[in-house]
C-alpha cells in the first residue's frame, strides 16, 4: 500500500485505515479534479461540465486554501487544460488526466457536474472498473441516488446539498450517508463532513427524502432572502437614502440579525417580541406584513420548491 492512501478498512494506529493496493480517498469537486492526501487522508474532486451552485461550491473551496493544507497531497482533473493547469498553479495540485487516473488515485470521488451529465459520466465510471470499493460524494442537485445506483450497483455514497453562501465559508450543507452505516466508514465519515465544515455548517440528514426538503430551506432561500433585501432597500430609497446606502443599511441588518441569533440562540420569536414595544412602530409594521399574508408568502414558496424538486407540479 502506498504511504499517502487509505481506505475505510483496516485502521491503522492513528485511526486512518490502510489498504494494500489502494487509491487515497479523494474528493472529486466541481471546477476542477483536486485531491488532497497525506498519511491521514487523499481528497480529489473532479469536475466537467458543472451548475452555478456547483462552481461556487468549488470556488469557496480554494478561497479555504484547502490545498495548502500540509495535511494533504492533492491532485486534479479537469476537462479544460488550461482551468486545470491554473487550479494547479493557484493550489500546488497534480494534474490526471482521465477519469480512470482519478479513480485509481482516489477512495473517495466527489461529483459536481450538471445533473444532465451523471448518467455518462457514471457510465465512464463503470467502464474504467475498480470503482465497487470506492466513495462517492455528489453536490449534484436534484440527483437521486438511484441514478447512481443503478448503473454503479450498492455502492457507498453520499448526496449533499452546499447552498451559495459556501463562498464565503458560511454556508449550510445537509449531507446524507447512504450504505455506510457501517463502523468502518466512521473514520471517513467525519472527514468528509470536515470538508464541507470547511464552507460553514453541516447539517446530518436522517433520509435521501430530507436532501430535497432541505433545499427550499437552505439551497433556494439566499434567493428569498435577496428578494426581502432588495424591498428593504427600495423602501429606503422611497424614504430618502441613497442607493448605495439603502443596500447597505438593508444587507448590514440581515446579516447582523442573523448572526446575533446564531451566537445568542435566540429564538427569532423571541427576537422579535424583544424590538417589538407596546404600541410602538416595529409591531405596527410586524401586522401589516402579517396581515399582507407575508408569513404565507414564505410558506407557498417553499412547498412551490420542494414540489419542483420532487419533481411534482
Amino acid at each position: 500500500c502506498r504511504r499517502h492512501r487509505i481506505c475505510p478498512c483496516r485502521p491503522d494506529r492513528r485511526g486512518h485505515g490502510h489498504c494494500a493496493g489502494r487509491a487515497g480517498a479523494a474528493l472529486c469537486r466541481s471546477g476542477a479534479c483536486i485531491g488532497y492526501a497525506d498519511p491521514a487522508r487523499t481528497l480529489l474532486y473532479t469536475q466537467r461540465a458543472f451548475a452555478a451552485g456547483d462552481k461556487h461550491f468549488a470556488e469557496s473551496q480554494r478561497n479555504r486554501r484547502i490545498a495548502g493544507n500540509s495535511l494533504y497531497d492533492i491532485a486534479i482533473y479537469e476537462k479544460s487544460v488550461e482551468r486545470a493547469n491554473s487550479i494547479s498553479l493557484e493550489t500546488g495540485a497534480a494534474v490526471k488526466n482521465s477519469v480512470a487516473e482519478l479513480l485509481n488515485f482516489a477512495d473517495v470521488v466527489l461529483i459536481a457536474v450538471k445533473p444532465v451529465h451523471i448518467d455518462a459520466l457514471a457510465a465512464e465510471i463503470k467502464e474504467c472498473g475498480g470503482y465497487e470499493t470506492k466513495i462517492f460524494v455528489s453536490i449534484a442537485a436534484g440527483v437521486k441516488i438511484c441514478r447512481f445506483t443503478d448503473v454503479l450497483g450498492e455502492i457507498a455514497i453520499v448526496r449533499t446539498m452546499p447552498n451559495l453562501p459556501a463562498m464565503v465559508q458560511e454556508g449550510l450543507t445537509g449531507v446524507y450517508f447512504h450504505n455506510m452505516a457501517s463502523d468502518a466508514y466512521a473514520n471517513a465519515k467525519e472527514q468528509i463532513k470536515g470538508i464541507f465544515e470547511a464552507c460553514g455548517k453541516v447539517v446530518m440528514l436522517p433520509d435521501e427524502g430530507a436532501v430535497d426538503k432541505i433545499i427550499s430551506v437552505t439551497s433556494s432561500s439566499p434567493a428569498y432572502i435577496c428578494v426581502l433585501i432588495d424591498a428593504l432597500a427600495d423602501g429606503a430609497v422611497r424614504a430618502g437614502f441613497s442607493r448605495k446606502d439603502a443596500y447597505v443599511m438593508a444587507e448590514q441588518t440581515v446579516y447582523g440579525t442573523a448572526k446575533y441569533l446564531l451566537e445568542t440562540g435566540t429564538l427569532p420569536c423571541v427576537l422579535k417580541d424583544q424590538v417589538c414595544s407596546p404600541a410602538g412602530t416595529t409591531i405596527e409594521a410586524v401586522a401589516s406584513l402579517e396581515k399582507s399574508g407575508f408569513r404565507g408568502a414564505i410558506f407557498d414558496a417553499m412547498e412551490a420548491c420542494e414540489n419542483k424538486a420532487l419533481g411534482k407540479k
